[in-house]
């Protein structure tokens, strides 16, 4: 027997496969078909009811093989078509076809083009053909009797198992026409599953069900199995590739999409069997993508370790979001992840690798480096071996590498050891600080206007986005200062380094830390030292304690002897989100006052239900809530006095009014309700508010001639204008707004008493006046006050908010546990967070799992905006009512005047502290000696 080109028809399957055809039509073998029913695939009345009419049986027929099977009746017009009304081309092209000769070769056949047609077999039509069709099947299966054929040796012969029919020209088009035809579509359904009258209650004849089924089966295995090798490339990896970029290269949508494109049909069968008919119609969110790409994923590694990219990026995620061992060992069983061995080691691959890119980093550009305090939990696993509690105390430090700044050359390390020479000399003065003040006064007014202009477009009931001149350019925010460049050119790049068991809460802890960074980063050798104090600058970023600690060591150092022991080369910078913490709790504790105080913080708390509140603090999300809650309470203020300003009573109204009307009204409005001439405009002379400066007291108190109430709302909206207006400078980038507010933010410091930030912007506005070379100032205030990670225009961000991020990746985010998890260890880990901290935020964004917490407007804020709103309006305590007083206990002290005051005394103070004999000497001791390997001699 002639062989065939599928594999289902093999030498030993052939036989069966046409003695199973022969014994289907042989006189002997009906009941293949079931008893009685190969008459009823002839006549479609043979099941009809007595009663029913021939008409009716047909149509019923027609419908149930059309509805319920897949098929129909194709009539004379339709037989030998070809699908979607293509003409019919030949079949054997571009060797699709196989010339089975005797001795087993194959050969092309010749080309079918110009060859003739034989005349086309009729469809059964309507009722009257069923008995010419019949009495002509008949004479047909006489014929291939007579001719010793059965129908499978006939079918077998058309379908290339005879090289004189496969070259025939006739058989040629008959073979092409039946083939492409909708009429071996239904046949094949009627040869799987045999159709049988409505009435019947005999079994549905066999048919060929079984071997239609087995060749389902292995033609589908085939190409599934072709399938999933085209998609080997798509998941496979490099054996040794660990680099962020090929880490983070899986997304699912686009994985999807070469599925769909190279795995069409495994596609669909796995969508199909993941949902059943009536899910398919209700669920209109919930899909089982992902979780079928997870599968194509596994099956896929299953087929090689290689290709792993998924299993590669879920192993990190898991790691990090403190997967257990043998958690993680269950899913690697599973092939959803790597294996935990594979996983550490790979960590550890990862983590020296990102400390030699820090290093080669550092020697090209310029950088600035952080590091604060930190305190993790030790979990005890074993009673006998770990009474002991360990010291948990320790430091972890960034480097922030910014390939936009300007790289410091050796002669900038001279020049700035000269100028602090001279500039010790020359301290600032008062009057230094009130000609920067009211330098500076009439620009920061312009951005209290527009930061009340924007909380007007911000309300809900403006509706900003209908606003027919909202794209004026007088809406848009004033003119920077000095804005910094934003875009992916101006990004920087945050290294962790290795995290170090020492506590930094001391000068000698502070001392120690500073020897870590430098040997971590690649200052070692007499030679590194040596260039390192004499041409390098090195910035430290901190909050107030650290950069006051590493000024405290310069002080004790200044007479070493050689610039590297002083320390002369480093620069300690203090963060401004500290400043922003230390500023938003003076506000705290000016205004927080008694509960009976009608704009005391208090009663503001206790209204919105955040009595938390009442007790300020600087741990957990405190800072991030309360001034939330401050905002919003300046909404409602503001809210009002916009309506009091246009005489309006509804914020609608003001729709109506064009940008050059709003401006102009916002301009009004901090003028009159948040400037502290506003404040003391009603003030009589010979009255003294300030509680610093009392009048003579009385047998009976006197009413004072102002409004109290209104002069304390005044006062509190000039400065909580002005706390949002730096937010916004940082927000933003304009470090020049935010120097122009120091001399402010100095009074205030001076007022409320404290000395530690009133020193630290003395110092600041020092450095940048007197003691720093202009190359140097610039560098502090465009790379080292702000970072932009993203590149946005709005992604400015304090340094020291990013290291408090990381420290919070390090206990919380990301934290380890476990018996063998150390200090050690934590070295090895925590170079790679960020990597893994990019890893996971994109993990989380391929699965959506962040939408959680990505909400922070609440329906009680809108609430209690409007309570609000409501309970300003019912006091009038925008309108002036003189001799209306507070209760005691909750008239706030006017910090900015008090410091007014009291300045010129902490600038003595600050003066007298930072005043010290500085060695320029530049001895180094013998290259035996070890002495150089420490810092301070």
């Amino acid at each position: 027997m002639h062989g065939s080109s599928s594999p289902i028809y093999s030498e030993s399957y052939l036989p069966e496969l046409r003695m199973r055809h022969w014994d289907i039509y042989s006189d002997a073998s009906d009941d293949d078909y079931g008893s009685g029913e190969q008459n009823t695939l002839i006549s479609d009345t043979s099941g009809a009811a007595p009663h029913e009419s021939d008409a009716e049986v047909d149509a019923l027929q027609d419908a149930f093989e059309e509805n319920v099977l897949g098929y129909r009746d194709y009539g004379q017009d339709e037989l030998g078509e070809t699908l979607d009304g293509e003409e019919d081309q030949p079949d054997g092209m571009d060797g699709e076809e196989e010339d089975h000769s005797e001795d087993g070769e194959h050969e092309e056949p010749e080309s079918e083009e110009g060859a003739g047609g034989g005349t086309q077999d009729p469809a059964p039509g309507g009722q009257g053909d069923e008995s010419r069709t019949y009495h002509s099947v008949k004479k047909v299966l006489n014929l291939l009797q007579e001719e010793r054929l059965s129908i499978g040796q006939f079918l077998d012969a058309v379908s290339w198992g005879n090289e004189r029919c496969t070259q025939d020209p006739s058989c040629k088009t008959q073979r092409t026409n039946f083939l492409q035809s909708r009429l071996f579509a239904a046949l094949l359904t009627k040869w799987y599953k045999p159709p049988r009258s409505r009435n019947s209650n005999k079994s549905r004849a066999q048919g060929g069900s079984k071997i239609l089924k087995e060749f389902a089966f292995r033609t589908t295995q085939e190409i599934y199995d072709d399938e999933l090798k085209e998609l080997d490339p798509v998941l496979r990896t490099a054996g040794d590739s660990l680099r962020e970029h090929d880490l983070t290269s899986f997304r699912f949508d686009e994985f999807q999409n070469i599925v769909c494109a190279k795995a069409p049909q495994l596609w669909s069968t796995l969508e199909l069997l993941s949902t059943t008919a009536k899910q398919r119609k209700r669920n209109k969110k919930k899909s089982p993508v992902k979780g079928l790409l997870l599968i194509l994923s596994i099956i896929s590694y299953a087929r090689s370790h290689l290709c792993n990219k998924l299993q590669k990026l879920l192993s990190f995620y898991f790691k990090f979001k403190g997967l257990a061992a043998k958690a993680f060992d269950g899913l690697h069983a599973l092939g959803m992840t790597m294996s935990f061995k594979w996983t550490s080691e790979a960590i550890k691959v990862m983590s020296n690798e990102a400390m030699a890119e820090v290093v080669e980093m550092i020697e090209m550009y310029a950088w600035v480096a952080s590091y604060d305090n930190l305190h993790l939990r030790h979990s005890v696993f074993n009673m006998k071996f770990d009474k002991k509690a360990d010291d948990n105390a320790g430091t972890a430090a960034i480097v922030h590498v910014k390939k936009d700044a300007p790289i410091l050359g050796p002669s900038i390390n001279r020049a700035l050891q000269r100028q602090r020479i001279l500039g010790m000399k020359n301290p600032l003065q008062h009057k230094d600080i009130l000609s920067l003040a009211m330098g500076s006064n009439p620009q920061i007014e312009t951005f209290m206007e527009y930061e009340a202009l924007r909380i007007l477009l911000d309300c809900a009931d403006f509706q900003v986005g209908s606003y027919r001149w909202r794209k004026d350019k007088l809406l848009e925010p004033p003119t920077p200062i000095h804005q910094l460049p934003h875009g992916p050119e101006h990004v920087s790049r945050r290294f962790m380094l290795r995290t170090m068991h020492i506590n930094e809460g001391s000068l000698e802890g502070n001392k120690q830390v500073l020897e870590a960074l430098q040997a971590q980063l690649g200052f070692k050798g007499e030679e590194k030292l040596k260039q390192l104090g004499r041409e390098k600058i090195i910035w430290i970023l901190g909050d107030q304690l650290t950069v006051d600690r590493i000024r405290s060591l310069q002080r004790s150092w200044c007479q070493e002897m050689n610039s590297t022991d002083r320390a002369d080369y480093m620069i300690p910078v203090w963060g401004w989100l500290h400043f922003e913490m230390t500023e938003a709790r003076s506000i705290h504790k000016q205004y927080l006052g008694a509960e009976n105080g009608v704009v005391s913080l208090r009663r503001a708390f206790v209204a919105l239900d955040r009595k938390n509140l009442i007790n300020g603090g600087m741990q957990g999300n405190f800072h991030e809530i309360f001034v939330r809650t401050l905002h919003l309470l300046l909404e409602a203020h503001i809210l009002s006095c916009w309506s009091i300003i246009s005489k309006d009573s509804n914020i609608v109204q003001l729709r109506d009014k064009n940008p050059r009307e709003l401006v102009s009204l916002a301009k009004k409005l901090v003028a009159q309700f948040a400037s502290t001439k506003a404040m003391n405009a009603q003030v009589p002379q010979r009255s003294h508010p300030n509680p610093s400066k009392k009048a003579k007291t009385s047998a009976e108190p006197k009413k004072p001639q102002y409004d109290e109430v209104h002069r304390q709302t005044t006062m509190f909206l000039r400065d909580a204008l002005q706390f949002f207006v730096l937010k916004r400078a940082m927000k933003f980038g304009d470090v020049g707004l935010m120097e122009a507010l120091l001399p402010l933010k100095l009074y205030r410091f001076v007022g409320g008493r404290n000395s530690h930030y009133t020193a630290e912007i003395l110092e600041l506005l020092q450095c940048l006046r007197n003691e720093w070379p202009d190359e140097v100032a610039d560098f502090a205030r465009c790379h080292t006050w702000l970072m932009n990670t993203t590149g946005k225009r709005d992604g400015f961000t304090p340094a020291d908010r990013i290291m408090e991020a990381g420290v919070r990746d390090i206990k919380d985010v990301h934290a380890l546990q476990g018996p063998k998890v150390d200090w050690e260890y934590y070295g090895t880990i925590h170079p790679i967070i960020p990597t893994i901290r990019i890893m996971s935020s994109h993990v989380e964004t391929e699965l959506k799992t962040w939408t959680r917490y990505s909400s922070h407007t609440t329906s009680r804020d809108k609430a209690g905006l409007r309570a609000l709103q409501t309970s300003f309006q019912r006091d009038k305590i925008h309108e002036i009512q003189v001799g209306r007083t507070l209760p005691k206990g909750s008239v706030a002290k006017d910090y900015v005047s008090e410091g007014l005051g009291k300045l010129e005394a902490a600038i003595e103070r600050w003066a007298d502290r930072r005043t010290y004999p500085r060695s320029t000497k530049e001895d180094w001791p013998p290259a035996d000696s070890d002495s150089s390997d420490s810092m301070g001699g």
